[in-house]
């Protein structure tokens, strides 16, 4: 992945979160739909916020429940649905939590939850 990365110069970027990750882990840690983690994913897109959410293609991988919520979120926050794909690997049916999902939107949209219990 870092070497695609390296070769399309800036058209592709790919970010690694663990929830738990051990002591040696130095990436991004938490819940990829918590505050904290979609801020942080936010401010590496650069640039001008609500341009890098209408032109970035948003790959998503895992499993549905917390695709169902990071594609209602994007959405909500404005992304053009052709610009969300999904693979989805279990929980299939998974029903988003409507909080969960306007909370994603909030941040996206620089809106910071002030109450997320994972942040505060």
């Amino acid at each position: 992945m870092d070497d695609l990365q390296e070769h399309t110069k800036g058209q592709f970027s790919w970010r690694a979160t663990l929830t738990q990750g051990g002591d040696e882990w130095e990436g991004l840690r938490g819940r990829v739909t918590a505050p904290h983690v979609v801020a942080e994913f936010v401010s590496s897109l650069g640039g001008d916020q609500e341009t890098a959410l209408q032109s970035t293609h948003f790959h998503l991988v895992g499993n549905g429940g917390m695709l169902a919520e990071l594609k209602q979120g994007l959405l909500l926050a404005g992304v053009p649905k052709e610009r969300v794909t999904t693979e989805v690997y279990h929980n299939y049916s998974a029903v988003a939590d409507e909080g969960v999902v306007q909370s994603i939107a909030d941040t996206l949209v620089g809106k910071p939850d002030s109450a997320c219990k994972c942040c505060n």
